[in-house]
């Protein structure tokens, strides 16, 4: 996936912040989303009140004491306390995936109406998973005090540290007044994942952490009650550490920026210690929006997401997006089209359309998507028909388990 982080160039720390100090990550209790990391509809969290009952059976017979069991009231009641608390504990760091440029995102996310000020970052998922720390430089760090919750300090967050959680991955948008939405309950970091259908337009990917000793299952008191310790939310951002200055591999200019714009940006990079230029030493490029006319010459390739706001979860809306893609974009400038589709059992489908200059320079279909996911990929060159198909392991077995080729791509 190809994603974009966008930012003001107003002043220089806008972009040193990024690249010198790391990924700035804000308090979900601060986004503009009420409901960011909520379950909405706590009737139906059924499983959830069985497994959080066999919890508080156990802890009871530990106690060797009969307690109680919760009215309705106080159960539901219980989940959104602890869903509120655990919205305190994570804190994330936003992404918009694909090319695919919305005047209305240029303005909201660089805070400037008229599209000068401002830039997009990009990168590419892999690199931004690699560009995070794997092993804490302390893995027995613990200063905490007894009773107090213990978070960990930010130079020692990394993704094997055991007093902490970090999750990365595509938000799903819903129609929360919908009788059918549900989100997942049983994980406050995945529940961190889905958002309302008024902020869809983001196609929004993001790294979520939580720097407390992570609440990964939701735990009960005797009473089956869920419950988790509740943070100081005086901080309302934190940064983590990663590789940025490695991360980023380009830098798209705001449509309306111009010489003056690129090269402040330019000269702030090399005070960075970035090299900028076309040339292959180079450590990161400067090019244009896409809605400039010369954008044929500093882009060889666009992509674009579709399918996460699928509310229906309907394979008819996965194959409009499929055709929307085919027929967007003139064959004779972009050639060669490569559709992606890309499963994971807990959270559907989703399909990316990535478009190339020439064959040449096109990725292989082996680098779509992740070894986690199921992953079908088909190039169309020309406006003809299939060039070449491409699955992973995941999706080989997939496919077997629903009869052979029962879910190939020619068939999508």
């Amino acid at each position: 996936m190809i994603i974009r982080r966008y930012r003001s160039i107003d002043g220089q720390r806008d972009l040193e912040t990024f690249f010198n100090e790391g990924l700035f990550s804000k308090r979900l209790t601060e986004f503009e989303d009420d409901n960011e990391g909520l379950i909405d509809n706590f009737v139906r969290e059924g499983a959830l009140a069985g497994s959080l009952a066999a919890q508080a059976g156990s802890k009871q017979r530990r106690m060797d004491e009969e307690i109680e069991d919760p009215s309705d009231e106080e159960w539901l009641e219980g989940v959104k306390e602890y869903h509120k608390d655990a919205r305190k504990q994570h804190f994330a760091n936003c992404w918009r995936i694909g090319t695919d440029e919305k005047k209305q995102i240029w303005k909201e996310y660089t805070r400037d109406p008229e599209m000068v000020q401002g830039c997009a970052i990009e990168t590419t998922v892999g690199r931004f998973i690699r560009s995070l720390p794997a092993y804490p430089l302390r893995p027995d760090f613990d200063d905490s005090t007894v009773g107090a919750l213990f978070e960990s300090p930010e130079w020692n967050i990394a993704l094997s540290n055991s007093n902490c959680d970090m999750k990365v991955g595509a938000c799903r948008y819903q129609q929360r007044w919908a009788d059918e939405t549900y989100q997942p309950g049983g994980w406050p970091a995945t529940a961190s994942f889905y958002k309302g259908e008024d902020f869809d337009i983001e196609n929004e990917f993001r790294l979520v952490v939580n720097p407390y000793i992570p609440n990964i299952y939701i735990d009960s008191d005797a009473r089956g009650i869920p419950q988790t310790p509740t943070p100081d939310t005086k901080e309302k951002w934190k940064k983590f550490v990663a590789s940025t200055k490695w991360m980023a591999n380009k830098i798209i200019m705001a449509p309306n920026a111009g010489k003056k714009e690129t090269d402040k940006v330019s000269s702030w990079l090399s005070e960075f210690g970035l090299a900028v230029g076309d040339r292959e030493d180079a450590d990161i490029r400067l090019v244009e929006s896409k809605f400039c006319e010369s954008q044929a010459n500093t882009h060889s390739y666009l992509s674009e997401l579709g399918g996460n706001a699928n509310y229906t979860g309907s394979d008819d809306h996965l194959k409009e997006v499929c055709d929307e893609f085919l027929m967007k974009r003139d064959w004779d400038e972009w050639p060669v089209v490569d559709i992606v589709f890309l499963l994971t059992e807990e959270a559907g489908g989703i399909i990316e359309g990535y478009w190339h200059r020439d064959i040449e320079s096109a990725f292989e279909l082996s680098e779509y998507g992740h070894p986690f996911q199921c992953v079908w990929a088909a190039r169309i060159v020309e406006e003809d028909s299939i060039n070449d198909t491409w699955r992973n392991d995941n999706a080989e077995e997939h496919d077997d388990e629903h009869g052979g080729r029962a879910l190939s791509l020619e068939e999508r």
